[in-house]
């Protein structure tokens, strides 16, 4: 599908179309998204390792690169082998993590991606929750969408509406007239789902349909309070999505 110049891609037509370094792209913003409003600012260490990151081989399968550039960390942070409480290494660690993350949402076909002359600039992945949910909220098969990224420059323009659009026909097409659970700190966002009239839930009760026991609910309430996480629910029955 394409609109003024956005083409959006899912399922098949992803796999066919994103290339490695595509993939590579989306890895390198999602640990600049992740890490830099973390830690506050970029220090020089971080610095580094964003170099690093953006400096991955092209070619190939994104997971494999960045477990073949181990030799190569050793050499720019010595020691993180041994360092496994330290920053560096739990930022490759999640590199590792969310690139094979990646790659497995693409080949399951669960991912929309929008593409601008052909480079691909926005996406959010779509899947279901393991089992069948049974909360006071809800009860039934229940799907997600998030891991929402869009590149910079790109923002601000409603791609994120229409990404978000076709992640909810394409779980439609699949499965029917389903419900679905979103998270998200983004205020455009928010406001989004609000003005498509999905119900707030917070998100306590976000993690609690993940299966999230009470103790860990109540330890991460504070930090997600702080950092402005909330969620939202679609229910056929009772919320509309367009």
């Amino acid at each position: 599908m394409s609109l003024d110049g956005l083409e959006i891609l899912e399922g098949e037509d992803v796999k066919r179309r994103l290339s490695s370094e595509d993939l590579r792209r989306f890895v390198v913003l999602w640990v600049h998204e992740t890490f830099v409003p973390m830690e506050k600012a970029v220090s020089p260490r971080l610095q580094k390792f964003l170099d690093f990151v953006g400096e991955l081989p092209q070619g190939g399968k994104v997971l494999s690169l960045v477990k073949a550039t181990r030799d190569k960390v050793s050499e720019r942070f010595p020691g993180l082998s041994s360092q496994k409480n330290s920053n560096d290494y739990q930022r490759f660690t999640y590199i590792e993590q969310y690139s094979s993350y990646l790659e497995e949402m693409i080949a399951n076909g669960d991912v929309v991606v929008a593409c601008r002359d052909g480079r691909p600039v926005s996406m959010v992945r779509v899947t279901k929750l393991s089992g069948a949910v049974k909360s006071d909220l809800y009860s039934g098969e229940l799907y997600e969408i998030g891991k929402a990224l869009t590149v910079p420059e790109e923002r601000g323009k409603g791609i994120y509406r229409r990404v978000r659009q076709q992640a909810i026909d394409h779980l439609r097409t699949k499965y029917g007239d389903v419900a679905i659970l979103t998270g998200t700190k983004n205020e455009g966002v928010k406001k989004l789902n609000r003005e498509d009239g999905w119900r707030e839930i917070g998100f306590d009760n976000y993690l609690k349909l993940h299966g999230a026991p009470p103790d860990y609910i109540a330890k991460q309430r504070a930090e997600n309070a702080k950092e402005g996480w909330t969620a939202f629910l679609y229910v056929p029955e009772v919320g509309r999505s367009d």
